[in-house]
């Protein structure tokens, strides 16, 4: 086999893997619906009747105990940021910004009275 042969098969061969590659994440994006949401309880009591609000939805989590985590896939109907409230009735701004087709994970650390620190993987996807 000739160095240029040789050479051919392996740009094939690294195509064939690119391209399943990148077919994979594709096909993964589309399954997933929304972002994946999770809050985390960092509090030395419970978080009772949290709710999470999004632009055209609204998600009921619960109640959450101290270190623990709750996780919920939100869509949003426009462009949204998320908003906590809970027993309290005191409205938690997440620093956040959603619009419709993105898709990935948001983790937000909360105590009763405060956000104090959230990260986000998000992707923005074609429809």
């Amino acid at each position: 086999m000739s160095l240029m042969q040789t050479i051919f098969e392996l740009m094939k061969n690294y195509s064939l893997v690119f391209i399943l590659a990148h077919l994979s994440f594709l096909l993964s994006a589309c399954n997933s619906n929304g972002v994946e949401v999770t809050v985390k309880n960092h509090d030395t009591i419970a978080i009772d009747s949290l709710e999470l609000h999004v632009t055209g939805n609204t998600y009921f989590l619960g109640s959450i105990l101290p270190g623990e985590s709750k996780s919920t896939n939100v869509s949003v109907s426009g462009e949204s940021n998320i908003e906590l409230n809970h027993s309290s009735k005191q409205k938690l701004i997440v620093d956040v910004y959603l619009e419709p087709g993105y898709r990935g994970t948001i983790h937000v650390n909360m105590t009763a009275d405060s956000v104090f620190n959230s990260e986000s993987e998000i992707k923005i996807l074609p429809y």
